[in-house]
């Protein structure tokens, strides 16, 4: 997993590509903690490179929310495509999370 991050006035957008695993929950403590020094106003992960995603990596989109929500910060999912899009409506992740325009 690889991630960059992408400043927009008031909005944090984070591409994150590769496969979204358990071997990257210590690469992703490094997201949340963008949470802690960037005063956005709501946040958009962008999904479009990713190629898997495990329960894990759902996991860890559930801990970012759960973080977004104590910081009333909305936070919106972007651009899953193929396996992982199937993979988050099955979870009912779009329940869960806004999608992004």
């Amino acid at each position: 997993m690889e991630f960059s991050v992408i400043s927009h006035p008031n909005v944090l957008e984070i591409a994150i590509s590769g496969q979204f695993t358990f071997n990257h929950n210590q690469k992703f403590k490094q997201i949340i903690e963008l949470l802690e020094t960037n005063d956005c106003l709501s946040l958009t992960v962008n999904l479009t490179g990713v190629e898997f995603i495990d329960s894990s990596g759902l996991g860890m989109l559930l801990l970012l929310r759960d973080e977004c929500l104590k910081k009333d910060i909305p936070i919106s999912l972007q651009g899953a495509q193929g396996q992982v899009d199937k993979i988050l409506t099955i979870s009912k992740f779009d329940q869960i999370f806004a999608s992004a325009v």
